[in-house]
């Protein structure tokens, strides 16, 4: 399995990944991240080593995120977003997950 190290390399490779192009036209960003969250985005979270701090964790880390599903979610909405080319506010996604985490 070929594993990426940048969001922008990991978006590329989910072009690739078969069938995910049909729930692209599901609906909104947010229901395409929660329709995915459990199946590709666990795929992600374990396959791209987000939980043992790989080199795309890493790189995620670098923007402001610490948790291997926020981690997945931010890949897939930024997938969604270059799909239909549309602008995505990654650093507002970030923040909301900052905040959330201060909870904790």
């Amino acid at each position: 399995m070929t594993i990426p190290n940048t969001l922008d390399e990991a978006v590329d490779l989910l072009l690739t990944f078969e069938g995910i192009d049909v729930a692209l036209n599901y609906g909104s960003c947010d229901e395409f991240v929660a329709l995915y969250h459990n199946s590709v985005g666990r795929d992600i979270r374990n396959g791209w080593n987000l939980w043992s701090g790989g080199e795309l964790s890493k790189n995620l880390e670098s923007l402001g995120l610490t948790h291997a599903d926020d981690m997945s979610s931010v890949i897939l909405a930024t997938f969604y977003h270059k799909y239909h080319g549309t602008e995505y506010d990654l650093q507002k996604d970030i923040e909301k997950f900052k905040e959330h985490w201060k909870n904790f």
